[in-house]
């Protein structure tokens, strides 16, 4: 059972970069509606700030180069903290002011009206950048659940009734879990003693419903679910933890962090995804096996 979890881990790498793809089509969908309308606000500030200090005074084309050149400013070796910073709305609108002042004479003069418009334009601008953030989430979200299901039908097969099976078996085996948790924590005295305890439960829960949809009347409940089995399976579980992070790991060391940073998430995100399924996968391998003996 123990290789068989990370061989399943194995198989399951080649599906490990669909979560990065459909968060980048997120990203481009969500830059698609972020990019013009952060044009347009600034195009819109640049007019207002025109006709507020005088026709021609401010040029959207001087005030959008010099906007970009405040972009590259930003401390760009860390670029998460650079792209925090410049969706910042006290960042836009402070640099929105301070990219109109060289052009405007007596800039004090204006400075209320200014300052007005800029803030209009960051509020927009801040309300824009939220489409990229949404359209991101729904990328990681579609690219995990479409991961699950290339890994589902590969590892852990489901018909649709074992899909209802397994979804009122885990509503119940949830509730059981919870309150016997809480029991563990008031008959048994030590932390590390109900953490392993609690840890045996969720394996034997797992392997429990693995049982009931794939191998029921085909091996005997009792050679299923084990101590011997459970402490497999977590074995198996903490194996594969191990295998992602030595991956991310390694990348880390040839690439660099941010690199390491990105590969973590479909790393690590398989890895949950596989564990979720390495009972059923160990379950349908010895029904399949005693079927043949």
């Amino acid at each position: 059972m123990i290789w068989n979890g990370v061989r399943n881990y194995l198989r399951g790498l080649k599906y490990a970069f669909v979560p990065l793809g459909t968060l980048f089509l997120g990203l481009i969908l969500g830059f698609s509606v972020f990019l013009p309308r952060a044009a347009g606000e600034v195009k819109e500030f640049a007019d207002g700030a025109a006709k507020v200090t005088g026709e021609g005074a401010v040029r959207y084309e001087e005030l959008l180069d010099s906007l970009a050149a405040r972009v590259l400013e930003l401390d760009w070796d860390n670029p998460l903290a650079a792209c925090a910073a410049m969706l910042d709305e006290g960042w836009i609108n402070g640099t929105l002011e301070e990219c109109v002042e060289p052009f405007v004479e007596e800039y004090d003069r204006y400075a209320e009206s200014i300052k007005g418009l800029a803030l209009d334009a960051a509020d927009g601008i801040a309300a824009a950048a939220a489409a990229v953030g949404i359209f991101a989430a729904l990328g990681i979200a579609g690219g995990f659940f479409l991961t699950k299901w290339f890994l589902r039908r590969e590892l852990a097969p489901r018909s649709f009734g074992k899909f209802i099976a397994g979804a009122v078996i885990d509503s119940v085996l949830a509730a059981v879990l919870l309150f016997v948790c809480v029991r563990l924590s008031v008959w048994i005295a030590g932390a590390y003693v109900s953490a392993l305890a609690a840890l045996l439960l969720f394996q034997a829960a797992a392997l429990a419903e693995a049982y009931l949809l794939h191998a029921r009347g085909k091996i005997p409940f009792r050679r299923a679910v084990t101590v011997k089995n459970c402490l497999k399976l977590a074995a198996s579980d903490v194996l594969i933890y191990f295998a992602a992070a030595a991956l991310v790991t390694v990348a880390g060391a040839v690439l660099n962090g941010i690199a390491a940073l990105v590969l973590a998430l479909p790393l690590f995100g398989t890895a949950l995804l596989v564990i979720g399924m390495n009972a059923e996968s160990y379950m349908i391998r010895a029904a399949e096996e005693n079927e043949k003996d």
